[in-house]
């Protein structure tokens, strides 16, 4: 029996964490032979798995994979699909698709996306729904998912929840307990992950004089550094720190350095974060969403699309007071104008 595996379409971000967990854990499968096509820019060190064999392809060769699946593979085989898109092809073989991207079956809004990558999703998107039979079961990482799910398809019975994560995330918890950042938010720069009303929270905050510390891990050449950088041009006291092209073990160092996770995204398949943070056993703050509470109940929750929301939050979790409105009898309303006309 052969193990073949696509996860030829990723090499940034959860895509590329999740491949490389899988390929990790093929150690314990050595009586099996994994053939796993990734994609040429993913970086793998020290990789020398006997009975795994990476087949590194281009953006073009990508497109054959699935010819080659058809005259490669046997009835008595695997195909798991990692990258959310369906075969074109269907295969003699038992086949998994495991769909780890919103975007694709759920209508949500892609207009803060550049023009390149509206056009790749909504491909992607008819490439899903014209061949998703082509496969034998969809597993998805959350019942958020699933429920989408419920919605696009016919027969949901192939569908399957199944979220999975690295071994070290299980293991036993180690407890810092100095810890260097009050949140932590790490995420990619996509308009979903809701980067921009976090700042605007923080920059808030310090208009009240408060300047909790946060820690950013961003991709590398993202366009918030530039925007953080200016912004600390303007005001010092802006407590943002930014860190990026972190690996597994620096990730979880500065995890468990840290308060609490922040996680102001708009939606998630999964909200692998959030599994990390509970794994380094430190709060959790965010937003109020179905993904968030497939997982976890959180310390403190917020409206994502709020930036008072999330500043309020901020503030809750800290022991900070927040000033509320005070409410007047009708009788001061009527003195107030009295008062105000003879000014």
């Amino acid at each position: 029996m052969k193990i073949y595996c696509d996860a030829s379409n990723m090499h940034t971000g959860g895509g590329r964490t999740l491949i490389l967990d899988l390929i990790d854990s093929t150690y314990n499968f050595e009586d099996k032979t994994f053939i796993i096509f990734v994609d040429k820019r993913l970086v793998i060190e020290k990789f020398n798995i006997k009975n795994v064999k990476l087949v590194q392809v281009n953006k073009f060769l990508r497109l054959f994979i699935s010819f080659y699946l058809i005259f490669k593979t046997h009835s008595n085989d695997c195909v798991i699909y990692l990258g959310n898109i369906p075969p074109i092809f269907s295969c003699k073989c038992y086949t998994i698709l495991y769909m780890g991207n919103r975007y694709l079956i759920d209508w949500v809004s892609t207009s803060k996306f550049n023009i390149k990558s509206r056009i790749r999703i909504n491909i992607e998107r008819v490439l899903f729904y014209l061949f998703h039979n082509n496969v034998n079961k969809i597993i998805v990482q959350s019942k958020s998912m699933h429920n989408i799910l419920k919605k696009r398809i016919k027969n949901i019975s192939k569908c399957y929840i199944y979220p999975f994560v690295s071994n070290d995330l299980i293991r036993e918890k180690t407890i810092i307990k100095t810890k260097k950042y009050d949140f932590i938010y790490i995420a990619s720069d996509e308009p979903h992950k809701n980067h921009i009303n976090l700042i605007d929270s923080w920059i808030n905050l310090s208009k009240e004089n408060y300047y909790p510390s946060l820690c950013l891990v961003l991709p590398i050449g993202s366009f918030l550094i530039e925007v953080i950088k200016k912004i600390k041009d303007k005001n010092a006291f802006i407590n943002i720190t930014i860190k990026h092209d972190l690996n597994r073990e620096e990730i979880t160092s500065i995890l468990k350095s840290s308060r609490a996770l922040i996680f102001p995204s708009y939606f998630e398949s999964f909200g692998l974060p959030i599994v990390e943070a509970m794994s380094c056993d430190i709060d959790i703050v965010a937003s109020e969403k179905d993904f968030v509470r497939d997982l976890v109940d959180p310390s403190e929750t917020f409206d994502p699309s709020s930036l008072y929301s999330i500043s309020r939050a901020v503030k809750r979790y800290l022991s900070i007071d927040d000033l509320k409105t005070k409410v007047n009898q009708t009788t001061d309303f009527i003195s107030f104008i009295l008062k105000k006309n003879n000014e």
